[in-house]
């Protein structure tokens, strides 16, 4: 009698120890799927703010690009006279909420500051003339000359790219 109880205790202890490992198993997979889906969530929303990144810089670009053909804009006073962006360099001084710009060898450059509704983010914008050439930052006739528009937002380490075609002004 006592040689058959030792034998239930020995596969009683061996069912435990196998039903406590397959508990531990499922948690461990339970977590590594939980920790894959938040990094995957996270990196979506990291392109959803570089890409509103890119569309941001494009809209405050287009703002500026056809200025003086649409006063309903309102930008100015509207018995004011329109200014005018002379240059890619005067565009980019007057872009609207943005800190640190540059335009260098035809690309504007700026950083959008953080506030409590919108994260910090930075954008690149690049025009470019009908042969595929980058206009120059100093380029007086670039109104003319614009037919497109490269605008690259990052936010962190991901980027997002708009293009958009424009008409050059008559």
């Amino acid at each position: 009698m006592m040689i058959a109880d030792k034998k239930l205790r020995g596969s009683v202890l061996g069912f435990s120890l196998l039903l406590l490992s397959i508990l531990l198993f499922s948690a461990i997979a339970l977590v590594n799927v939980s920790i894959i889906e938040r990094k995957s969530s996270f990196s979506g929303q990291k392109s959803v703010i570089a890409f509103q990144a890119a569309d941001s810089a494009a809209e405050r670009v287009l703002k500026r690009v056809y200025i003086d053909n649409s006063p309903s804009i309102a930008a100015v006073p509207l018995d004011a006279e329109m200014p005018e962006d002379g240059t890619l360099d005067e565009l980019m001084s007057n872009l609207s909420s943005v800190t640190g710009a540059t335009c260098t060898n035809g690309n504007i450059t700026a950083t959008n500051s953080p506030t409590s509704s919108s994260p910090g983010y930075t954008f690149q914008v690049t025009f470019y003339n009908s042969a595929g050439s980058v206009i120059a930052c100093n380029d007086s006739q670039w109104r003319d000359k614009a037919v497109r528009i490269r605008s690259e937002g990052f936010y962190q380490r991901t980027s997002r790219v708009v293009e958009i075609g424009i008409r050059p002004r008559s």
